[in-house]
């Protein structure tokens, strides 16, 4: 039987949940004749604020390696999970200006990374799930923990981390029995040029956890190199295999100030009601 949804708490994202490993990183040397070994950096604070709303987030930017100095994208250092990356403040910022989407509902964050997309629709009046790989969960579970500890009302706020793998069905059949399936799902920069297998197990792990009718689905997504091949059959799934429709997609330019191409962050909104789907209207418009 699979053990009971287990929210992690630590302080400051320092230490280490306790059940869970040390973060693990792919090994860059030798220390001493024994296994190869990277050590981690101490965290940051990225703060996000936004019409009124303010929230800091301990993220890694670097580590070491032999007493040398890496950036979290150099060599083999695996860091997707431990930087706030730029479309999260952007969608981070639609949030605030669309709280509707979230506010008193059960939100689940997919691969919540830092945390600071969950925590913003925590702080908007959500009952916020925030869900990454175990490697990722001291640092996600820091972080929920500091929001918990920085004000009177974050304290009473319903906002839990904890582990999941895409596809571990008896972990997500745990999950949705201690936190009941979600209304809305945050899926933010989880869809990259990954394996097939890896986005048939978002898939399916979408699907398991939607709450059906009426539970949406909400992916802000960069458009990068190659991206629109590798990952336009995950999306073409979505509807051909999980009977999901897109009801929503607008660019998210009107809240993006990066100096470069900002129509190439979007936010795409799936539904299993297919009747209300962006190509159903355009199906009856075609009558």
């Amino acid at each position: 039987a699979a053990a009971a949804f287990a929210p992690c708490a630590i302080g400051a994202g320092l230490g280490v949940a306790q059940g869970l490993p040390e973060p693990c990183r792919r090994p860059t040397c030798m220390e001493g004749g024994g296994a190869p070994t990277l050590a981690v950096s101490a965290p940051d604070q990225y703060t996000f604020t936004h019409q009124g709303l303010c929230l800091s987030v301990a993220q890694r930017r670097s580590y070491s390696s032999c007493g040398r100095n890496l950036d979290s994208d150099e060599g083999d250092v695996d860091a997707t999970g431990d930087l706030v990356w730029p479309t999260a403040v952007v969608f981070c910022r639609y949030l605030c200006e669309h709280a509707e989407l979230v506010s008193g509902l059960r939100v689940l964050d997919i691969g919540a990374g830092t945390g600071l997309v969950g925590l913003t629709t925590a702080e908007l009046g959500a009952h916020a799930t925030l869900v990454d790989v175990p490697r990722v969960l001291p640092l996600l579970s820091g972080n929920v923990t500091a929001f918990r500890q920085s004000g009177v009302k974050r304290a009473s706020s319903d906002v839990v981390a904890g582990p999941l793998c895409w596809g571990d069905e008896p972990a997500i059949e745990q999950l949705a029995a201690d936190r009941g399936l979600f209304d809305v799902i945050l899926c933010c920069e989880v869809v990259y040029q990954q394996p097939a297998e890896v986005l048939d197990d978002l898939r399916k792990t979408l699907e398991a956890l939607l709450l059906r009718p009426g539970g949406k689905v909400v992916f802000a997504y960069q458009h990068r190199d190659g991206s629109e091949i590798t990952d336009v059959d995950f999306f073409a799934k979505l509807s051909s295999l999980s009977g999901m429709r897109l009801i929503s997609e607008e660019p998210l330019s009107q809240w993006d100030d990066a100096w470069d191409d900002t129509l190439c962050r979007w936010v795409r909104i799936y539904t299993f009601a297919g009747e209300d789907s962006v190509e159903g209207a355009d199906a009856k418009a075609a009558l």
